[in-house]
């Protein structure tokens, strides 16, 4: 590798971690959590993650109503989230069908325990806990909750395999 190339990854390295630590003093992060760059939050302070955990690049974080309590993201201890994972605990109503999404927003929190696996890609939907060590498989969209200790795959996401404890 050139000396440019190198002069350039390492200033872009610095970058990221100068916009990383500005940006992670909003949300509630345990001790050793790494959150990647473009990670993103409308209201950070309702999110809460735990100790040795990781958020990895274009993870997006959607809690509408910054003063809701159900409306809360909390994250465990030793959780790694892949790139361009969507975790949301705003939905709407279904109404008639002049307009199906009813006006008024409905939250619902979300939980992710601790020693879970977030592959790239998926969207954990309001309402879902997602139990103690499981691996969601990349692509799948979680609309329920995970018992613990089982990979889930898929749309929607159903348990493929069973996991050692």
């Amino acid at each position: 590798m050139n000396l440019y190339k190198k002069l350039k990854r390492k200033v872009l390295w610095k970058l990221e971690h100068i916009e990383n630590d500005r940006y992670r003093k909003k949300f509630n992060i345990g001790e050793n959590t790494l959150l990647r760059s473009r990670v993103r939050c409308p209201n950070p302070q309702q999110v809460t993650i735990g100790n040795n955990s990781f958020v990895n690049y274009e993870v997006f974080f959607y809690v509408a109503d910054p003063k809701n309590e159900k409306a809360k993201i909390t994250i465990g201890d030793n959780v790694f989230i892949a790139p361009r994972v969507l975790i949301t605990t705003a939905t709407h109503n279904i109404e008639s069908s002049f307009q199906r999404a009813s006006s008024k927003t409905v939250h619902k929190p979300v939980k992710i325990d601790d020693g879970c696996w977030i592959g790239a890609n998926v969207t954990i939907l309001p309402g879902v806990h997602i139990g103690k060590g499981c691996v969601i498989g990349a692509g799948a969209v979680v609309n329920k909750d995970c018992e613990p200790n089982g990979v889930y795959v898929g749309v929607p996401a159903r348990r493929i395999k069973d996991l050692k404890e």
